[in-house]
């Protein structure tokens, strides 16, 4: 699975409009949708956050919580984080 930018160093406007793009190209690619929503609520942008993880929860999306040597600790499963 692709990895959510970092939008400390590259920039949340960057970031949304990449996700965006993604999101044009593939209507249905769940983790640009929920990391966008991430991106939006950086910046306040509440009604679009709570679109995008509605749209990305109906797609499939399972966020996973990870800790800060990156190991998840939700959902719990064998596949998690890998």
């Amino acid at each position: 699975m692709p990895e959510a930018i970092d939008t400390t160093w590259y920039g949340i406007d960057k970031a949304i409009a990449d996700y965006t793009e993604a999101i044009r190209l593939d209507p249905n690619l769940a983790l640009a949708y929920n990391s966008r929503g991430i991106a939006y609520q950086k910046i306040g942008e509440e009604a679009k956050v709570a679109a995008d993880f509605v749209k990305a929860k109906q797609l499939g999306f399972e966020p996973q919580v990870r800790t800060q040597r990156n190991s998840c600790v939700y959902p719990p499963s064998t596949q998690c984080c890998s």
